[in-house]
């Protein structure tokens, strides 16, 4: 499918400027799954370049349309998905992840039939330094996992350039997306834990099996 405006680097932009406050992002990545928090951030930033952003239209997590009437049709459908920088990397974590985007990739392409609106997938990695002291388990999303994680040889710097190699590879490959565009947010710091968010924007691979088929 071919779409008439590429809306990548309006995404990008809208990504690089959330607004959140300060340490803001990073209490809430450090503490639960980011997504929400991010495609309702991603929402307001884009209402500066389209007249109407919606959320979980018809199961898909963020539409934007180019004009404002009943029956228009979105110009750009987003699917979000979140993951850790170091435990992302575990093989049944990796085929989880690409099993999501491509279901999502899928679900987004078939809406979008019969339009020209773009459709992009973003997935956001959560990276942490190191896990804050003194504080109740539960506090810390996936806490468990991270402290074994942290022991690998090379640590957080390792797991997160592995993350980045694995996304690159595994994860697009399997499902069925390439990487259009890629940052990193500074999202501060909660609890003494220095926390960033890295993120890659995906399209359905034009040469990957039809991506469709997942969905039906």
């Amino acid at each position: 499918m071919t779409t008439s405006t590429d809306y990548t680097m309006v995404v990008k932009n809208a990504l690089d400027h959330l607004g959140f406050a300060k340490d803001e992002l990073a209490y809430l990545a450090l503490t639960s799954k980011p997504e929400a928090a991010i495609r309702d951030r991603l929402a307001l930033r884009l209402r500066e370049n389209f007249p109407v952003v919606g959320r979980e239209w018809q199961r898909a997590d963020l539409v934007a349309f180019a004009e404002r009437a009943r029956d228009a049709r979105p110009v750009l459908i987003v699917e979000l998905k979140a993951i850790h920088t170091l435990t992302g990397v575990k093989p049944r974590f990796v085929r989880e992840c690409a099993g999501y985007i491509r279901s999502d990739l899928a679900k987004a392409t078939l809406l979008a039939a019969g339009s020209d609106a773009q459709v992009l997938a973003l997935l956001v990695a959560v990276h942490i330094d190191a896990l804050p002291e003194g504080l109740p388990a539960f506090v810390v999303k996936y806490a468990s996992m991270t402290k074994s994680a942290l022991r690998t040889p090379g640590g957080e710097v390792a797991l997160r350039a592995v993350c980045n190699r694995v996304v690159r590879g595994e994860i697009v490959e399997q499902a069925g997306a390439r990487i259009v565009e890629s940052g990193s947010i500074a999202g501060g710091s909660a609890y003494e834990v220095r926390v960033d968010i890295d993120y890659w924007i995906l399209s359905p691979d034009p040469n990957a099996v039809d991506i469709a088929e997942t969905a039906t």
